[in-house]
This record gives C-alpha cells, structure tokens and sequence, in this order.
C-alpha cells in the first residue's frame, strides 16, 4: 500500500483542471547587483484575435536605464504561472528568475526557466539572459521503454550536492509507457543540472531513472 500513496496523488493532481490566472504576481529584488532593486511582474496578456477570457501569462522585467525605463518580457508567454522564484543561483551579484509556467487543460505541460539580468553588448540598458531552460515539448530524451511522450514535470532548485558551488536544478519528468494511461507516466526520470561559470550556463551531470 506504501506504493499507491504517490500514485494516487500524482493521478489527482494530472487530473486537476488548469487554474486560470487570477491576480497579479510583483516580486522586487536586485537581479543585477547594483543595490537597487528591479520589479518582475506576472501579468496576463490577450493574444491577438483571442476571446476576451482567454487570458494567457507573462513574465517581465522593469529596470531604470540611462535610455529611460525599459520593461522587457523574460520568458515565452504560456497559460498559467505556477513558481516565480528570486534565486542566487550563477554566483555572481545579483539574484536570477527562477519560474515554472504551464500549459493545457490540466496544466501538466509547460517550460521552467532561470533567467539571469545582464548587461548586453554594445547596448544601454541590460537585458534577459536565460541560463537555464526546459520545455515539455523538446523533452529530455525518452527512457528505453517509454513510448516518447511525458504526462507531468516539475522542477526545483536548490543546494543538492556539495560536489559543485552553488544551487543545482533538479527536473522531473514522468514518461508514459505504451500501456499506460495517457495522464499517467510509469517511467520517473531525474535529470539534474549544475551551474558552469566558464560556460555562463547550466549544464547536465546525472540521470536517474526509476520504474
């Protein structure tokens, strides 16, 4: 019976209808590390020719800028947000965006980001630079077994091994077998990342299967 426990909670939330984007969401931090504080807005956005209750999310930034004020968008529009995280996550000064956005009826899908804020080449005012992404639709690859499509991820960040400095991201997919139902993925899969100062990135170091 200890086995069913899991199960049956990742059945109910795989079959929990999506949330609609109920209200804003306004974190400040200093995301460039010069002291003053920038705004990272959860917004909801109406696609063009869409109906006025299809309201899908973005996520911006608003920073000041010797230009003037700028507000750029940070991540692809999706329909719902579900994490919006301030993290010091590349070792640099400043903290970066972790999000986590979903997409579908049963916001299963989706992408998680970490963005970092950074001066740009040859430009005034700084900008996005992701260092992390994941998108349920370009999926890791599929565990032998599996029939290449996933029914849930999730994902974290955190301080998960002392082997390397700093936070790892720790992504969870759940792959569906040729025999399961299409909401439920048999096949666990763990991929974790770690943050490469030389490389400016997040970077794969370990895989965790489980069935």
């Amino acid at each position: 019976m200890r086995r069913l426990g899991p199960i049956v909670l990742l059945l109910l939330a795989l079959g929990a209808p999506a949330a609609a984007f109920v209200e804003p969401v306004t974190k400040r931090g200093d995301l460039d590390g010069d002291s003053a504080k920038e705004t990272v807005r959860a917004r909801p956005v109406l696609p063009a020719g869409a109906q006025a209750d299809f309201r899908r999310t973005q996520v911006r930034v608003s920073d000041s800028c010797p230009a003037g004020p700028i507000d750029r968008r940070i991540a692809p529009v999706h329909d719902d947000l579900e994490k919006l995280r301030l993290k010091r996550a590349d070792r640099r000064k400043g903290s970066e965006v972790f999000l986590i956005m979903r997409d579908g009826a049963r916001s299963a899908l989706g992408e998680a980001r970490l963005v970092a804020w950074r001066p740009r080449s040859g430009q005034p005012c700084r900008g996005p630079k992701p260092l992390f992404a994941y998108d349920s639709d370009r999926h890791t690859r599929t565990p032998n077994g599996g029939s290449g499509d996933i029914a849930f991820f999730t994902a974290s960040i955190r301080d998960i091994t002392q082997r390397y400095r700093g936070l790892e991201i720790a992504v969870d997919e759940r792959f569906t077998r040729p025999s399961d139902p299409p909401s439920f993925g048999s096949i666990k899969k763990v991929t974790y990342w770690r943050y490469s100062r030389a490389r400016d990135r997040y970077l794969h170091y370990r895989t965790v299967v489980r069935r």
